[in-house]
């Protein structure tokens, strides 16, 4: 079985969550990145994803399964108004189309994630 030491990961940065087609509310909402397994337009990709304080909207482009590594969020279901927050540890899982109001709660929030394309 392949391992991955965690401390060896390297987050590269991907811009800004604007970049990735979400609806900036608030704050700068800088996102970094590091791939494990895949590239983010496979069909199965696996990675890490971090974003520093801030708001915004978005649409899930893809069904995703995501751990809480570091940080505190809010998602909140748009179209029902239902809210979470999460922190380390936590998951949850997202089907494609979901509309999500995000509040990034910590400096440094941290994923890690598995997207399934469909």
């Amino acid at each position: 079985m392949n391992s991955i030491d965690l401390s060896s990961i390297e987050l590269m940065p991907w811009g800004t969550i604007s970049d990735l087609g979400a609806n900036k509310i608030e704050g700068d909402c800088i996102i970094k990145g590091a791939v494990v397994y895949g590239a983010p337009d496979s069909a199965v990709c696996c990675a890490y994803f971090s974003c520093t304080k801030g708001e915004f909207d978005m649409e899930y482009p893809f069904h995703e399964h995501a751990v809480v590594v570091e940080g505190e969020v809010t998602l909140t279901l748009l179209d029902t108004g239902e809210e979470k927050t999460y922190k380390k540890g936590d998951a949850w899982f997202f089907e494609k189309g979901t509309k999500l109001k995000w509040v990034i709660h910590s400096e440094h929030f941290v994923k890690h994630y598995l997207s399934i394309i469909e």
